[in-house]
């Protein structure tokens, strides 16, 4: 997966703005998106235990993968177990621990590095 980066100096993203209200409509709608989504994030770690918060990332990055593997349950989004946990806040240990626990409640499975949702309902039972 490739990703290009750019960057626009202060200066010229004022003037963009100030020149064309529709971006700066759509700037502002993606900016107050993002600031919701920070602001659930704090919720859901500060409030949520880590089997909740985990149930939830699979069922968000399952939607963000899109494509034939997601309407398999497939998530195409390569993750280690470290980097979940990461995003989550929590350790690798309790992700591992989670996994196997959602394993074996036969929500998901794990097929080398990748994780298929077997059964969505159930997983958003959890929530």
């Amino acid at each position: 997966m490739r990703c290009t980066v750019w960057f626009l100096a202060r200066e010229d993203y004022v003037r963009l703005i100030q020149y064309n209200p529709r971006l700066s409509h759509l700037l502002n709608h993606l900016f107050a998106e993002r600031l919701q989504r920070s602001s659930s994030t704090i919720a859901e770690l500060s409030s949520e235990d880590s089997r909740k918060r985990l149930g939830r990332l699979l069922l968000d990055l399952l939607a963000k993968s899109g494509g034939k593997d997601s309407a398999k349950g497939v998530i195409s989004v390569p993750l280690t177990r470290e980097e979940l946990a990461q995003m989550i806040g929590t350790t690798r240990e309790t992700v591992v621990r989670q996994l196997y626990e959602l394993r074996r409640q036969r929500l998901i499975d794990i097929q080398s590095r990748r994780i298929v949702i077997l059964d969505r309902q159930g997983l958003k039972k959890l929530l």
